[in-house]
């Protein structure tokens, strides 16, 4: 697990524990980088004047608020440092409330509560255990990030945990400005409420999250791997061609070895492909290409429909071209 977030000390009345505050959940999406199709270059961004097209220093770089009409004001860091709440490490509780009517709306990220120092374990256990019996959660405000929070802490198998909340002005009034939403309450008869419980209760089951999973993610990684399986069978291809070998492909003949195209497999067939039938990539103007640049290289390689051509570097596009065209 990461380092904390933040540290501080927890206060519930005459109580005062040390705490670190650890997020609860990691993200595990697949990171990627633009850059620009047929090459392995990088696009970066840059920050540049509207008007002028003058790239602009981050240095320069100030907040500014859409007053209309084309206009902002700038708002100077100092400004902004004014109205940022005073840093404080600590989590102080004013209330608690029955944890079952805090909204799910309200609920931002979560946190775990670890307490800081093999001896304070014993006060975080009696703290952990007795608000979990009584379902309770101490409500209170956090300083962090340059931002105020509102805080549920809460505990669960043992654990403290602390949830940020959404203020109240910040959850939308489902009545308003979302077009169909019932206003008026609606009549139905015991049989239509008695034949919705039973289809409830048709679909129950126990929650277990390990039962779902991230369908869209599985893919993403699936293609990203064969990629880069596909890339090195390329690669592997390319090195044995100029040796004459052949290199097995999955599914191709039934594990049967494919034939690596060179100059003793392709001499004597005159041009023609399948069926006596001329052959397009023959056909193509045999032109110099060493001088080409990769995303010109690239070009060609989809003109030929060559496979794989996305993941393979220029010296791999020149000879994958200089095979294509003899």
């Amino acid at each position: 697990m990461t380092g904390p977030v933040w540290t501080g000390v927890l206060t519930i009345g005459l109580i005062t524990l040390p705490v670190a505050l650890h997020k609860a959940v990691e993200s595990h999406d697949i990171a990627f980088n633009h850059i620009e199709r047929g090459t392995s270059d990088r696009v970066r961004i840059r920050w540049v004047n509207e008007r002028t097209g003058a790239e602009v220093d981050f240095r320069d770089l100030v907040k500014g608020f859409d007053a209309g009409g084309g206009e902002y004001l700038a708002i100077e860091p100092e400004e902004l440092e004014e109205a940022t709440p005073e840093k404080s490490r600590k989590i102080k509780v004013a209330e608690f409330v029955n944890f079952s009517d805090v909204s799910p709306l309200y609920f931002r990220a979560s946190y775990y509560l670890d307490p800081r120092g093999k001896g304070n374990a014993k006060i975080y256990q009696l703290l952990a255990s007795a608000m979990e019996h009584s379902n309770r959660a101490g409500i209170a405000t956090l300083s962090m990030r340059d931002r105020m929070y509102l805080a549920a802490i809460h505990a669960e198998r043992g654990l403290l945990t602390l949830h940020t909340l959404y203020f109240p002005d910040e959850v939308r009034d489902p009545r308003r400005g979302l077009g169909h939403m019932p206003v008026e309450e609606q009549k139905f008869t015991d049989a239509e409420f008695r034949m919705a419980e039973r289809l409830l209760d048709l679909l129950t089951v126990d929650w277990d999250p390990r039962n779902y999973t991230d369908a869209r993610h599985e893919q993403i990684r699936r293609t990203v791997e064969d990629k880069l399986a596909n890339r090195e069978i390329d690669s592997l291809r390319q090195s044995l061609a100029s040796l004459g070998g052949t290199v097995k492909e999955p599914g191709h003949g039934k594990g049967r070895p494919r034939p690596i195209a060179n100059d003793a497999t392709t001499k004597g067939r005159g041009g023609r492909g399948r069926k006596g039938k001329p052959d397009r990539r023959r056909e193509t103007t045999r032109e110099d290409i060493s001088g080409l640049t990769r995303k010109e290289l690239y070009r060609r390689a989809q003109e030929l429909q060559i496979p794989h051509r996305s993941a393979m570097n220029r010296q791999q596009l020149h000879d994958a071209l200089l095979r294509a065209t003899r």
